[in-house]
C-alpha cells in the first residue's frame, strides 16, 4: 500500500491559486495532473531519505493501493495505454 500525507505534499501559492481561478483543487491538480513528471522513491526508514528529498508518505505490505490521507483513492490521469 502507499500511503501519502496530504500536509507534507509543497503546493505552492501559484498552483493554489492557479487551481482556484478555475475552479478546481490543487491538491487534485498534484496528484492527478498532466506532463509534468516527479522523481519517487522509496527507503528503508525516513533516516535513509537523502538530503533534497521530501518525505511524503509510506509504503507498506497489505492490499495494493493508494490511499490519502487514509482514503483509498482511483488514479485520474492520462491513461498512456487507452483508447484514443
Amino acid at each position: 500500500q502507499i500511503q501519502i500525507n496530504s500536509n507534507d505534499l509543497k503546493i505552492g501559492d501559484d498552483l493554489t491559486a492557479a487551481a482556484s481561478a478555475f475552479n478546481g483543487d490543487a491538491l487534485s491538480w498534484v496528484l492527478n495532473g498532466g506532463e509534468d513528471h516527479a522523481f519517487l522513491a522509496t527507503f528503508s526508514s525516513a533516516l535513509d531519505v537523502p538530503t533534497g528529498w521530501d518525505l511524503i508518505g509510506t509504503v507498506s505490505a497489505g492490499e495494493p493501493g493508494v490511499f490519502v490521507d487514509g482514503v483509498a483513492v482511483t488514479p485520474k490521469g492520462w491513461d498512456h495505454f487507452g483508447k484514443s
